[in-house]
């Protein structure tokens, strides 16, 4: 009985509250990159930016159901790859490179496995569910790994535009606006009861990084100086 009540308001949660909530957030960030995307100059910068732009519209296009069009579109500039992740994600297939997360020459590369995107106990109850899992499972499983080399998970070049991209993230959350909120607001919601419910994040999230950033940048981070090689070293070692 005690499972079942878990079950239920946990479901209720994530269907009446959470999906919606995710789809505003995952808007406005995806809107933020692409700001980010149009305004950098430097290309380790832009390309960060762009993962991010193609690592939100994953989301959105996994967020759609058959009766629930999210009114937005996936730059041409990432199209590609968002497709790539999506049709992997919907095959269920199981290791393979990620579309988004690796450079074309990569000669080790960030492999996710895609078996387990298959919607599992009450997320097969309904259209919203199933896609509000698939999407959940894109954010909680695709990490943004610090370490990059040839005893590493990725080349050191990917690492460094992942951890680029996660500053990029965690810094922006606070300042972006959802209507009411910020996407940090909403971030902290889904992330307090999800993590009441079945436990806290394993990986870093945005508090240690935004935790980390303002001790090796100060308050105000002009996204230049992570570009910065130097102050890089300093935030991985901070993270680490």
């Amino acid at each position: 009985l005690y499972h079942i009540q878990f079950n239920e308001i946990l479901k209720r949660i994530e269907e009446e509250e959470f999906y919606s909530q995710l789809i505003d957030m995952s808007l406005a960030m995806l809107q933020r990159a692409e700001i980010d995307y149009q305004a950098f100059t430097r290309p380790i910068l832009k390309e960060a930016a762009r993962r991010n732009v193609a690592y939100f519209a994953v989301a959105l296009s996994l967020l759609q159901t058959p009766s629930n069009k999210i009114d937005f579109d996936v730059p041409g500039y990432v199209k590609k790859e968002v497709n790539e992740e999506i049709n992997n994600i919907q095959a269920h297939r199981g290791f393979a490179a990620s579309a988004i997360f690796n450079s074309p020459d990569s000669r080790n590369p960030y492999e996710e496995d895609y078996s387990q995107y298959v919607p599992r106990g009450h997320y097969t109850r309904s259209d919203i569910l199933k896609s509000y899992f698939k999407a959940m499972m894109w954010y909680g499983r695709m990490a943004f790994l610090l370490k990059g080399g040839d005893d590493a998970l990725i080349s050191e070049e990917d690492a460094e535009i992942a951890t680029i991209q996660a500053s990029l993230i965690s810094a922006e959350l606070p300042g972006v606006k959802v209507a009411d909120y910020t996407a940090k607001d909403i971030w902290d919601r889904i992330y307090a009861v999800t993590a009441f419910f079945v436990g806290t994040a394993d990986d870093l999230t945005p508090y240690e990084y935004l935790t980390a950033l303002e001790k090796v940048f100060g308050q105000d981070l002009a996204p230049n100086q992570l570009a910065a090689e130097d102050k890089m070293l300093e935030l991985k070692a901070e993270l680490a």
